[in-house]
């Protein structure tokens, strides 16, 4: 998934020729990305010296990684505000350690449509897994999933969050290696 084949040949006569390793994240569904990611952010944070107990729950095309970054939060990405999301967020706090602030936005499509979960499940999860607060930002909760607005207001709902943090030099193949060999990863994403 997200991978041509047909690539493979010419990646690996341009590492050679200047002397590149090639590596490989492998999923087989995007979704399973979200928890290895939030496992990694933490993991890098705390190397930081960054305490890293937030966590930013972004949905669907309202997302930004430099948010995250600058709020010291940990990302985890949902793939839409559908029940099979609400699952894969609801098994990652299960497992995760728990996080003090859990700040969670929702696209909303404009139509109430089979499978949509309703706000106040959204809202009651994050609450209930938050050890200080969690909380819904940037949706109008009375006319979600209606409020196409939504996709205006979660910069600026990330952006009324505290504190800042400096944003690091970028996170390099060496460090995702030391993660992988100090925590070990999910069976089902593969690093090579």
């Amino acid at each position: 998934m997200g991978f041509d084949a047909a690539l493979r040949r010419d990646l690996e006569r341009v590492a050679t020729e200047h002397g590149y390793r090639l590596r490989r994240l492998v999923v087989d569904e995007p979704q399973e990305l979200s928890a290895f990611v939030a496992d990694l952010y933490r993991w890098w944070y705390r190397r930081r010296g960054i305490p890293a107990q937030r966590l930013l729950v972004q949905s669907y095309v309202q997302w930004d990684p430099l948010w995250a970054q600058r709020l010291g939060a940990v990302p985890f990405w949902i793939r839409f505000n559908m029940a099979p999301s609400f699952q894969d967020l609801e098994r990652y706090l299960e497992r995760a350690e728990p996080y003090d602030h859990i700040h969670l936005n929702l696209f909303s499509q404009g139509l109430w449509s089979p499978g949509v979960v309703p706000v106040a499940h959204w809202r009651g999860l994050v609450a209930s897994w938050a050890r200080v607060r969690g909380e819904v930002v940037g949706v109008d909760e009375g006319t979600y999933p209606l409020d196409t607005g939504s996709a205006m207001r979660f910069q600026p709902a990330f952006a009324a969050l505290a504190p800042r943090h400096p944003l690091p030099a970028p996170l390099g193949v060496t460090d995702v290696d030391r993660f992988v060999d100090a925590a070990g990863i999910s069976q089902r994403v593969i690093w090579s």
